[in-house]
């Protein structure tokens, strides 16, 4: 078996790609055809001080929320974040996806103490 026989084969029984025809060679009288645009993720994000996670319905809160209690009964909860201390710490991990003092915010900028100034992850 060739290696092009193999490849073929490999992505046949996976699906793990798709062959294509060979591109066309564009001259400078060619149309150029748009690409179509990709579709756009549908996400919100709510971003709420003073909140604690039990708080809203969907959680099992006590508080009323019937319209945050249906957007997460149509959508997806993603409860495996954890929050800093403070609020501007913890939207840097939201924002990085990261640990805050791995995106620089290890602290808010009012509460540094002077062994934090200038130290790496503040």
């Amino acid at each position: 078996m060739t290696a092009l026989t193999i490849a073929l084969l490999a992505t046949a029984m996976t699906g793990a790609a798709t062959i294509t025809a060979a591109p066309r060679i564009q001259t400078p009288d060619t149309p150029v055809a748009a690409a179509p645009a990709p579709a756009k993720p549908n996400i919100l994000i709510i971003v709420a001080d003073d909140l604690g996670y039990s708080d809203l319905g969907a959680f099992g809160g006590e508080i009323r929320t019937p319209n945050l209690n249906a957007l997460a009964a149509r959508g997806l909860k993603l409860t495996g974040f954890h929050s800093a201390p403070t609020c501007s710490p913890t939207r840097s991990m939201l924002l990085s996806g990261t640990d805050n003092h791995l995106a620089g915010l290890g602290n808010m900028a009012e509460m540094l103490t002077p062994n934090q100034v200038g130290r790496p992850g503040y």
